[in-house]
């Protein structure tokens, strides 16, 4: 047994396996954090978004609230941290904490939500200690020093394209900005005459709402996925075209669209119609 206790084990960084690209996927990693962090540097997220994820946690839930400013910058400083090779391990604990904190709290111990997400959050604490715990690559080793082609890529569509959903220029969800509470939303309003046209699949999300009924696009997606919808407009307008299609192209359908807020100004609201640019034929 002596003999073997003499043998050297090669230790070999999984950053550096031969025949992947794990440079690639630790920036894409390093990425999320720093989009996602600040992506919710906004009021919607400390208002409403944050203390949503705390009303489960009772009175330690409350006191927690006045951390909602504090929240992006840390996931922020986890990003830049794992491409530092000073801060990087701290950065994979603090990661591994911020996603047990989200599981807690929108998992089966909390409000039940969006359970697409919950392995997810799983798999995100595994790529933290599998691509960077303990490593020694540097921030120039995941950039221009790699020679992979496809990385280049990576780079672009990771790394620079999130920074123009700022300005309204990318989609929200390539930008990481799920939890950020600054999204396209819409609802779709019919009178009663319309809703009775409605299948019973979509009749029972429904709502009546003063002297209208109300289709909460996030309600429907929610009861029947538990997921949020795509938060782009082209993909409501699509949905509202379903229901145009369904009703006859009814003048009583109206799409109401808020459009996020970016860099450029506070985001405007949009109504669509049948008759207007919501017309199909042949669904």
């Amino acid at each position: 047994m002596d003999g073997f206790a003499e043998i050297a084990v090669p230790t070999l960084s999984p950053i550096h396996l031969p025949g992947y690209n794990f440079q690639g996927t630790a920036l894409i990693v390093a990425a999320i954090y720093f989009y996602s962090g600040l992506q919710k540097i906004n009021p919607h997220f400390v208002s409403r978004v944050f203390p949503h994820f705390t009303d489960t946690m009772g009175k330690a839930g409350v006191a927690l609230h006045v951390l909602g400013w504090v929240a992006p910058f840390v996931e922020i400083g986890i990003g830049i941290g794992l491409l530092t090779r000073r801060f990087r391990d701290v950065a994979v604990l603090g990661g591994a904490a911020m996603h047990c904190f989200i599981l807690m709290a929108i998992g089966p111990f909390g409000h039940k939500w969006n359970s697409v997400v919950w392995p997810w959050n799983l798999a995100m604490i595994a790529f933290l200690f599998v691509l960077f715990w303990k490593t020694e690559f540097s921030f120039q080793d995941l950039t221009w020093r790699n020679r992979c082609r496809f990385h280049k890529v990576i780079l672009l569509l990771f790394g620079i394209l999130p920074f123009f959903s700022f300005f309204g220029r990318w989609d929200s969800y390539l930008s990481a900005s799920l939890y950020s509470g600054n999204l396209t939303a819409a609802n779709i309003f019919v009178n009663d005459a319309v809703k009775d046209e409605l299948p019973d699949y979509i009749r029972g999300y429904v709502m009546h709402l003063g002297r209208n009924n109300v289709l909460k696009i996030a309600d429907w997606s929610y009861g029947e996925l538990n997921v949020p919808p795509y938060p782009e407009m082209r993909v409501y307008r699509g949905i509202a075209a379903n229901i145009c299609s369904l009703t006859n192209n009814s003048p009583d359908v109206a799409l109401y669209v808020q459009d996020k807020d970016t860099w450029l100004g506070k985001g405007i609201q949009t109504r669509y119609t049948c008759l207007g640019t919501l017309v199909v034929h042949g669904w």
